[in-house]
């Protein structure tokens, strides 16, 4: 039976792991900044929610495992991928 979530399954709960969940939501178009709940997460051009129910709650439990185990550092695993989403060069 194929899963029927759009969300990427995190590998590990580590820097590395956080860091390939963040790239791989961006791949699927699915970037957000890891405060807001994915729940009110809205596309814009379209209106519509970005997540259902059922994939803002794997979300959310997903986020709450990394906070709880990397705090602060769930930002800094998702600062590059957001600088790349964006366009803006990493400084060397």
């Amino acid at each position: 039976m194929k899963d029927s979530t759009r969300i990427p399954k995190l590998a590990d709960n580590t820097f590395d792991g956080m860091l390939m969940w963040f790239a791989e939501l961006s791949k699927r178009d699915m970037l957000f900044h890891p405060d807001d709940p994915a729940a009110e997460i809205f596309n814009i051009a379209t209106g519509q929610r970005t997540f259902t129910n059922e994939e803002a709650k794997e979300i959310d439990q997903t986020l709450i495992a990394l906070f709880d185990h990397h705090g602060d550092g769930v930002y800094d695993a998702a600062h590059p991928i957001f600088m790349k989403a964006c366009g803006i060069p990493l400084d060397a």
